[in-house]
């Protein structure tokens, strides 16, 4: 393993590169904005809901408003598209040539999508900042430990997401749908993650399996944490979960992988 230092130096010169390939490719920021702006489509709705009955589950308009604007954010930090990258790599043959390479392919991909992560925050993040100070209806109201959980679980959540993406991403290995694969599970916990609507109004059904699942913990968890709606039983169960989730799906990328490379260099002599 190379020393601290060098490490350092490989990990910025891969963040810098991947912050570079996003500003470059102008389609791939078209692409991250329209998607910012989903969760913003679905507070008008909510607030349509709040306006004919009146605030759901404890969420009024100012509550919906801040989730959503929060949300947006949370969202393009948490995402991942390594499960997709990694089932071209395979399909094409690049992988055998980023095996050649001093640094692992796995360290190399996760290394560039932080940097567009980087590009994420730098252009969603000061405009959440500005809106919560132009804008009355939009309140962070958590206190600074909640804020600092929060952004202590917005970067857990995204290891989460990159594990989760990572372990689908594995299954290229053997067959050629991985990138379906990961596509179903992630829309089958868009629900439960808490893109869709805050986990606290869904039905108890759904709530006791967002409680159990890894999803809400990419999404929903740091967004409560960051608006202080979480109370500190709720907090110890949030992060252990998280924590949990993200070791569980840490050893199955390495057990995959360590299978699934054994496997390509078979085959692909």
């Amino acid at each position: 393993m190379p020393p601290v230092s060098e490490r350092i130096v490989i990990w910025r010169s891969l963040m810098r590169v991947g912050f570079g390939q996003a500003l470059a490719y102008r389609g791939q920021v078209a692409i991250f904005l329209l998607t910012a702006l989903f969760p913003l489509v679905m507070m008008t709705v909510w607030l349509s809901v709040v306006e004919e009955v009146g605030p759901t589950a404890g969420w009024d308009r100012q509550g919906f408003i801040s989730y959503y604007a929060v949300g947006a954010v949370v969202f393009q930090l948490t995402t991942s598209s390594i499960a997709w990258r990694w089932d071209d790599l395979v399909r094409t043959g690049e992988l055998s040539s980023l095996l050649l390479r001093p640094v692992s392919p796995l360290t190399q991909q996760v290394g560039l999508e932080v940097g567009q992560r980087v590009l994420s925050a730098a252009l969603l993040v000061p405009v959440l900042v500005v809106a919560t100070i132009a804008l009355p209806d939009l309140s962070v109201s958590g206190s600074v430990m909640n804020l600092i959980l929060g952004v202590v679980a917005l970067g857990g959540g995204y290891a989460l997401t990159t594990a989760m993406a990572l372990t689908f991403a594995m299954v290229a290995f053997w067959s050629t749908q991985s990138g379906n694969l990961y596509a179903l599970w992630w829309g089958a916990g868009a629900f439960l993650a808490g893109w869709i609507a805050p986990v606290s109004v869904l039905p108890p059904g759904l709530r006791r399996a967002a409680a159990i699942l890894p999803f809400r913990s990419t999404v929903g968890l740091p967004i409560e944490l960051i608006l202080g709606r979480l109370d500190t039983a709720q907090i110890v169960v949030g992060m252990a979960t998280l924590a949990g989730w993200l070791a569980a799906f840490t050893v199955a990328v390495r057990v995959l992988w360590s299978r699934g490379i054994k496997r390509h260099q078979a085959v692909g002599g």
